[in-house]
């Protein structure tokens, strides 16, 4: 960077990072444009942002935008991944959900202090066969005294549709 100094003075514009020499007299500032900051104008002082945007274009194109009939190319193979029916689907997951809290919970003296076992825990078991889903599990809650008990139950529930559930069989295990 070349600062121009006239009558021995610099001025450096803090502002708009220009080097300006200029004469101070009677608190007026004329300033002097140093040759070296004049900008060049044409074309080739413009291509590097001409490139930038081509590639950034070219890169949105080849990349996602456009597929076959001007879909995006993750949205065709989204097309042709068949999804699983629920029937195929093994929603042991929900099952158990259904049977701990519209099944289970209302029953319960305390349910507020309920803990149930989740689908990984020891002593937790469902086992799928088509549509229906046998569970042996547990539930440690509060009984009328306020002591915390845990009882084992054992539940047959069979899935109707997407989220349709019904409760076949059901005991508690003493």
């Amino acid at each position: 960077m070349d600062l121009v100094f006239v009558e021995e003075r610099a001025i450096f514009d803090v502002f708009n990072n220009n080097h300006f020499g200029g004469i101070m007299s009677e608190n007026k500032f004329e300033p002097v444009e140093a040759e070296g900051n004049k900008k060049k104008k044409g074309f080739f002082s413009q291509l590097p942002g001409i490139v930038l945007v081509v590639i950034i274009f070219g890169g949105m194109y080849l990349f996602g935008s456009h597929g076959e009939n001007g879909s995006s190319g993750s949205k065709s193979v989204a097309k042709q991944t068949v999804a699983k029916s629920w029937k195929e689907e093994d929603n042991s997951f929900s099952a158990l959900y259904y049977v701990q809290h519209y099944h289970i919970e209302p029953r319960l003296k305390a349910p507020s202090t309920a803990k149930f076992a989740s689908l990984h825990d020891d002593g937790t078991t469902v086992v799928k066969d088509g549509v229906s889903y046998e569970i042996v599990s547990y539930v440690d809650s509060q009984n009328s005294f306020g002591a915390m008990l845990r009882k084992y139950y054992i539940a047959k529930v069979t899935q109707g549709g997407e989220n349709l559930w019904r409760v076949d069989a059901f005991s508690w295990v003493e």
